[in-house]
């Protein structure tokens, strides 16, 4: 069925899924009575599948419906949109009760790892802690089964699997309330299997931007490309560090085969450098330190 027709009288709204429509309403119903819902949009380990597209098609109705009930005017844009997990917590201290807000690509953020980096740790963080403020949150990420369990399992109410149809074609569906989302987790996590369980029911979605669709597409090419600039510095500084530690452990064992009696030819054939770098070792401060302190 057609829904947000006054928002879009040129096309008389757009489609959603009855079925979908339905559970979106009881959510929309819900969350005024001091709840909060965290919806999980994956695409079966695949990009490109449209989950972003679903992601935003149910992210404006979420906003329509629930500022229709509570008589606000509906005001979901790119301004509701988040790339970074540092981002997301910003806007979601600073959101108003009742929002929503889409967290696009947070599978970088939020993947499950035996060692989080600090983004991820302040994310689920957040994530525990949010529930006061009221708001919907839809993670749209490429892979489920990459999810911490506590977002996996608890926090999440619903998980919406989009995959492809025959012949790569877009805008196909799985979904999955609480009780299959654990199912579907925990028998086919190991495989990654996405018809370890079976889904709620299945649905289709149309091709139809919600928001400002070269805006969005701006946006993301600029926090993809951000993300590349970060890992790329990040290499770079893991580069840096062990060629440092390399050298000290080089410059370690020129000293040590010195004081063996090593000659300065000799260590350089030994360790693959020049008798340059063996004579700079050897006159510089870490080696005269060492001298003073085997003569003391």
């Amino acid at each position: 069925m057609k829904v947000c027709q006054t928002e879009f009288p040129a096309t008389e709204g757009f489609y959603i899924d009855g079925y979908l429509k339905e559970n979106l309403d009881i959510l929309a119903e819900s969350i005024t009575k001091d709840f909060d819902f965290v919806i999980l949009i994956s695409g079966s380990g695949m990009t490109r599948v449209g989950k972003s597209l679903i992601g935003m098609q149910i992210g404006y109705y979420l906003n329509s419906k629930v500022n229709e009930l509570n008589k606000r005017a509906n005001t979901f844009t790119t301004d509701n949109y988040s790339f970074r997990g540092e981002e997301l917590i910003r806007m979601g201290k600073e959101a108003t009760p009742f929002s929503v807000l889409v967290y696009d690509e947070a599978g970088s953020d939020l993947m499950a790892r035996k060692t989080m980096h600090g983004t991820t740790q302040a994310l689920l963080d957040f994530f525990r802690e949010c529930g006061q403020q009221n708001l919907f949150l839809i993670c749209i990420l490429p892979d489920f089964f990459d999810l911490p369990k506590g977002i996996a399992l608890t926090r999440s109410v619903c998980l919406i699997d989009v995959q492809f149809a025959e012949k790569f074609n877009r805008g196909n569906f799985k979904f999955y309330g609480r009780k299959a989302k654990k199912m579907l987790f925990l028998k086919g996590k190991k495989f990654l299997d996405y018809d370890a369980h079976r889904p709620d029911f299945h649905g289709a979605f149309t091709n139809f931007y919600t928001i400002d669709e070269s805006k969005y597409r701006q946006m993301k090419m600029d926090a993809l490309q951000g993300r590349e600039k970060v890992a790329a510095q990040k290499v770079s500084d893991r580069q840096t560090r062990t060629q440092i530690r390399l050298s000290n452990q080089k410059k370690e064992l020129i000293i040590y085969l010195k004081e063996l009696g090593v000659t300065q030819r000799d260590i350089a054939k030994r360790i693959d450098v020049t008798e340059a770098d063996v004579s700079a070792t050897l006159s510089g401060e870490r080696y005269q330190r060492s001298i003073k302190n085997n003569g003391a």
